[in-house]
């Protein structure tokens, strides 16, 4: 009886802070949006992302119940709306859009995902003389493109007047590069021309046109400092620098307080590449206009390149992430790296997965079952066929493998992201039993972002059995 008065009287509470709301704010910025009514000048995504924002900030303002954190929650999510309409006056023309006309040498596919549109791009393949033109209307234009060991000169062209020669001759490999761009244009219309020499090859991925400075959304993968989907708030006082132990082999530094870089994306996890130093500060971190993290990068000695800071659990849409400079003096440098994109809504979070959990996953025939009172989790899987594999996909900075040793178990390889990490035998030595529970192997200090262990099994004989019993993730 007073547990259900308890729950009336919570109930009540929250009845009276739902009658008292100030929804004034909302209500004049949802205002304000509806003013915007053309949505012809922004990119799909952006622009769904806002009509979306809108329709559920309008169903909002109706209901009679409602409270005050949800009014202020949907007014930061309206306007980091509304700053990505803003973000997003841009169009992105693949090297395969008909809008882009070749002449001169045949152009070849070359088909490798980590290129601008995810799957390709394309190269005189003859290396003869030839022509990549684009006629658009705008005052800003990019050329996208790749640096190699193999590649090398090319003039800009816009409107038939000589702008620039590009050299995109690199000892390594670095696709997704901004090769060329421009954001003085008149916005009326233009043609750039892009002319390749003969016995030259240069490596095309695409233009982005834009009206105005803007970001085009990335999704899942990895964007190092010079990708063309970073928004720097000011050019002229980020530099650049080139080091193999760079991210990419690339970075930007500042100390201009200020100044920021950002990223439109779409995933559930977004981290943070960056470099701690000696003479290295504080950034800021802020997701659709909410400060999330103060990072403090400065180290007493050297240089900690490729330091990585993930947040996790974003919804499964738009977002922005905008890192800012804090300081303005000689131990106030940020050293930004890169972003990493990813969809960890198949990942698991800290806990026990036992043999029979619908997470953990199984390849290859001849795994058995077994279920005892006696194991840890109360159930088991085991198998001696060679290449058999159990996994899990989970988000933390530790996991564990529990499983058997026994004097018919033998060796198992574990891989971690897709890299090799360490051989174990579990063959105890001992013909009396079986040892359950016991922990096969183990790995802290994991960055507290989306992994993937995997344990493959080794032999293939009467002594090379794998008893797996689960996965603890911490």
């Amino acid at each position: 009886m007073n547990d259900a008065l308890a729950n009336l009287q919570i109930t009540f509470d929250e009845l009276v802070l739902r009658s008292i709301t100030d929804d004034s704010g909302l209500e004049s910025l949802v205002e304000k949006a509806k003013e915007i009514e053309d949505g012809e000048w922004f990119t799909n995504d952006s622009w769904a992302l806002f009509q979306e924002t809108l329709e559920s900030a309008e169903i909002l303002l109706e209901d009679e119940v409602k409270t005050q954190q949800e009014v202020d929650d949907k007014c930061i999510a309206l306007q980091a709306a509304l700053d990505q309409l803003a973000l997003n006056i841009k169009e992105v023309y693949y090297h395969d859009s008909p809008a882009i006309d070749y002449s001169g040498d045949t152009m070849v596919v070359d088909p490798q995902n980590d290129y601008f549109n995810g799957n390709s791009a394309v190269y005189n393949g003859s290396g003869n003389a030839a022509s990549i033109s684009l006629t658009f209307t705008g005052t800003t234009v990019s050329v996208i493109g790749t640096k190699q060991s193999n590649t090398g000169s090319f003039n800009v062209y816009i409107d038939d007047k000589f702008v620039e020669q590009i050299n995109t001759n690199s000892p390594t490999r670095t696709p997704n590069q901004i090769l060329f761009t421009t954001d003085t244009l008149s916005n009326t219309e233009h043609t750039i021309r892009l002319e390749v020499d003969s016995n030259t090859f240069i490596v095309f991925e695409g233009f982005v046109v834009g009206q105005s400075d803007g970001a085009i959304v990335a999704n899942v993968g990895e964007y190092d400092s010079n990708s063309p989907y970073m928004l720097y708030n000011s050019n002229n006082n980020w530099f650049s620098d080139t080091n193999s132990g760079y991210f990419k082999g690339n970075a930007v530094y500042s100390n201009t307080s200020g100044d920021s870089i950002s990223l439109a994306f779409t995933g559930t996890s977004i981290g943070v590449v960056f470099t701690n130093q000696f003479n290295s500060g504080h950034f800021e971190v802020y997701i659709d206009g909410v400060f999330k993290a103060l990072v403090n990068t400065n180290i007493l000695n050297g240089f900690d390149h490729g330091q990585e800071l993930f947040f996790d659990d974003l919804t499964d849409e738009t977002h922005i992430i905008k890192i800012v400079v804090l300081g303005n003096g000689d131990n106030d440098y940020v050293v930004f790296e890169g972003f990493v994109v990813e969809d960890n809504s198949d990942a698991v979070g800290a806990g026990i997965y036992n043999a029979d959990h619908a997470s953990v996953v199984y390849q290859g025939n001849n795994w058995e079952s077994l279920a005892d009172d006696g194991l840890l989790y109360g159930t088991t899987k085991y198998s001696n066929t060679q290449n058999n594999s159990v996994s899990l996909t989970f988000t933390g900075t530790s996991i564990s493998l529990i499983g058997g040793i026994q004097y018919n178990s033998g060796e198992f390889a574990v891989f971690i992201n897709g890299e090799y990490i360490d051989t174990i035998d579990s063959n105890s030595g001992d013909t009396t039993g079986v040892n359950w529970g016991q922990v096969l192997f183990s790995r802290d200090n994991l960055p507290n972002k989306k992994h993937t262990i995997e344990i493959v099994v080794l032999g293939n004989g009467d002594n090379d059995y794998v008893v797996f019993e689960g996965f603890v993730v911490g």
